[in-house]
């Protein structure tokens, strides 16, 4: 009998790395409504109970279980990522990572569009809400903000790529970002009893947020994380992971940091 692939969908968010091994190797993708999906090729009945025997002892919230090719396998095939690199001039050690994801999309058939934004003219988000009331769904100002924000919404997959700053964004993809502004609405829904906009469009892109760091540095690291977690309640993915690389790393580690990520996300070949 041949392995049959499942999906199953469980309340709150598990550590990617620690509980794939658990879950016998199965792909964790952490979902922005704050649910956990495991994911792959199960031999047999047999098996299925056992993974769903260690949701059970785990005192995990089962939320369902699919079978046969789910929307998650179907989004392996997607085929556009934007890259918003937010690197200064000089920063060699983003450059090389960049350069590594890109050849590994690029490996995978993907069509990528990398942005280089200290190379482009963009204003910071002035906060007039013109996007808004003005010109719905448009920044107000003519800059290279415009093609960010539209290259953004018509990928299927969106990368940050930015130097950890006091584990936030640097100031370049902090520009970008505030021009995606645009791509909600001013409305409002409850997500998690929390209050956050409302989409502007049906479809959103999956989200990878990676950042660089001279050296491991666990405050910063942590805080980065959640600020990608914060993030990706608004830009509605379907599927989001965040993770940091350091000029300690060898290149082949960082290739694996990369590879692991892309996983995540779903960007398979």
């Amino acid at each position: 009998m041949s392995p049959v692939h499942y999906e199953i969908t469980v309340k709150g968010h598990l550590d990617q790395a620690h509980w794939s091994r658990w879950f016998d190797g199965m792909r964790v993708t952490l979902k922005a409504d704050g649910t956990t999906v495991l994911s792959g090729p199960v031999a047999d009945q047999a098996a299925l109970h056992g993974i769903l025997g260690k949701v059970r002892d785990l005192g995990l919230v089962l939320i369902s279980v699919q079978c046969g090719e789910t929307r998650l396998e179907k989004e392996r095939f997607l085929m556009k990522t934007v890259i918003l690199n937010g690197m200064e001039a000089g920063d060699t050690l983003t450059e090389s990572v960049h350069h590594m994801l890109f050849d590994a999309l690029r490996t995978r058939g993907w069509e990528v569009e990398p942005f280089i934004l200290h190379e482009m003219e963009i204003a910071f988000c002035a906060g007039c809400f013109g996007c808004w009331i003005r010109t719905p769904g448009q920044c107000v100002l003519k800059d290279g903000g415009h093609s960010v924000a539209r290259a953004f919404i018509q990928s299927d997959l969106a990368v940050f790529l930015t130097p950890v700053t006091f584990g936030g964004y640097s100031s370049q993809l902090k520009k970008a970002v505030g021009h995606l502004l645009p791509n909600i609405l001013p409305f409002f829904r409850t997500i998690r009893g929390e209050t956050h906009h409302k989409k502007r469009y049906a479809h959103y892109p999956n989200l990878l947020v990676l950042g660089t760091l001279p050296h491991a540095e666990e405050e910063s690291e942590r805080i980065f994380a959640s600020l990608v977690e914060r993030n990706a309640i608004n830009m509605c993915p379907q599927a989001y992971a965040a993770g940091i690389i350091t000029q300690e790393q060898s290149d082949e580690s960082r290739r694996e940091t990369i590879e692991n990520l892309l996983a995540q996300v779903e960007v398979c070949k």
